[in-house]
């Protein structure tokens, strides 16, 4: 059953290796994502974008954002880095300043920039692979994503993939707070029930159910951190119509429990 899936990613991480198959199921994590195509060509769904990479093009995914791939098979280089990576690394400012723009988007190096942003990309991956110190490797995600924000690199905004799908996706993102039963999302769209399911499965590699769910418990992750409202309150703000099931839901897409959660990343409250 297709589903969407919560990764755990490291502080940093570089990886480099071939994908040759869709993935089958949507994804989300605590990290930024740099994906670069080194050759071959792969299709990237990113919440309601859809984008086209080829050979010498870069994708960027900001956190927590539900993506995954499909299309033809491509050789490819990873980039992970968090939050906390960079505070360790840069300057509030300085982080601010990098992140400006890191918005989920195609990039396309000019030909003048193609070479040196490749290179840069190689001795990054092999200096993560030496164990390199954070530092360096800081040094080199510096200068990666400073020519990322320069104006000789063309940025490509969304590419049409279905019209449709485009505004099912931003509705639940606009409305999941209101949306109970799937049933109100069909009728939406004079559509029915079985045939949005199906659909929607079949061209987002996970069910409509488990996609709106993720949406909800992303949005309950983030009040959870403010510590402010009871649990109750955050199902009904999250539209669960019951604090029973949303504990439930958030169970199986974090492995936590909210009041575990919330005491994780708000160790000092009482």
């Amino acid at each position: 059953m297709p589903q969407t899936v919560y990764f755990p990613t490291k502080d940093f991480h570089v990886e480099r290796a071939v994908s040759k198959r869709p993935m089958s199921f949507m994804h989300h994590h605590e990290s930024y994502e740099i994906y670069y195509t080194v050759s071959g060509e792969r299709e990237y769904f990113i919440e309601n974008s859809f984008f086209r990479a080829s050979a010498g093009d870069f994708v960027l995914i900001p956190k927590n954002l539900l993506h995954r791939t499909a299309g033809k098979g491509a050789d490819r280089i990873l980039i992970y880095f968090s939050d906390d990576f960079l505070k360790t690394c840069f300057t509030d400012t300085m982080s601010a300043h990098l992140l400006r723009g890191f918005e989920p988007k195609l990039v396309r190096p000019d030909v003048k920039s193609r070479e040196r942003v490749a290179e840069l990309l190689y001795t990054l991956h092999n200096a993560y692979r030496a164990d390199a110190e954070p530092e360096r490797l800081a040094a080199y995600l510096l200068e990666l994503l400073l020519l990322f924000s320069e104006e000789k690199s063309d940025s490509i905004g969304t590419q049409e993939h279905d019209s449709r799908l485009n505004q099912i996706l931003c509705y639940i993102n606009d409305n999941y707070h209101k949306i109970e039963h799937i049933d109100e999302i069909a009728d939406h769209f004079y559509l029915s029930r079985s045939y949005l399911c199906r659909s929607f499965s079949r061209q987002m590699g996970v069910t409509l159910i488990s996609y709106l769910n993720t949406v909800k418990i992303r949005a309950a992750c983030d009040l959870l951190q403010k510590g402010d409202l009871s649990m109750t309150e955050i199902a009904l703000r999250c539209g669960f119509n019951s604090s029973a099931y949303f504990c439930k839901v958030f169970k199986q897409e974090t492995g936590f429990s909210p009041s575990d959660y919330k005491a994780f990343h708000l160790p000092n409250q009482k």
